[in-house]
């Protein structure tokens, strides 16, 4: 098994334990007794683009650390990094009746003051983050 390999099977099973964490939620979590469970294909999209995000940089040499993966409410799940060359935070709210905008990103550098402000569809996310993560930070 390569090095990759490993990473990826490692990241997956991480991934795992923090959807099986989520889809605990009952209706009613947290302080708002109108939010929703999750659902099991929307928490599938936030790990497919978190395994495809840290194994793209760990294929590079460039490692992220896992980030912290919450509920925010609404349907929405928040992304979020914090260390000391960054941190970025993605909130990607599914709403299957909304055609619009269903992610915002926010990311500072302390390392190149660098800032990314973003709000689009999540389909368009992973290229907005890792171009920022490579040309703003990484290299």
């Amino acid at each position: 098994m390569s090095d990759l390999e490993h990473y990826k099977e490692i990241t997956r099973f991480r991934l795992d334990q923090t959807k099986n964490k989520l889809l605990e939620l009952k209706k009613g979590w947290g302080d708002d007794p109108d939010n929703e469970p999750f659902s099991p294909v929307h928490l599938d999209t936030i790990s497919d683009f978190v395994l495809k995000l840290l194994s793209h940089f760990h294929s590079i040499d460039k490692k992220i650390d896992y980030p912290v993966i919450a509920p925010a409410g609404n349907k929405s799940i928040d992304i979020h990094w914090n260390n000391d060359l960054f941190r970025l935070l993605i909130n990607h709210e599914k709403n299957e009746d909304f055609e619009g905008v269903d992610t915002g990103i926010y990311g500072k550098s302390s390392y190149r003051e660098s800032e990314i402000n973003w709000q689009g569809k999540f389909d368009d996310c992973y290229e907005i983050v890792s171009e920022w993560l490579e040309k703003k930070i990484m290299i």
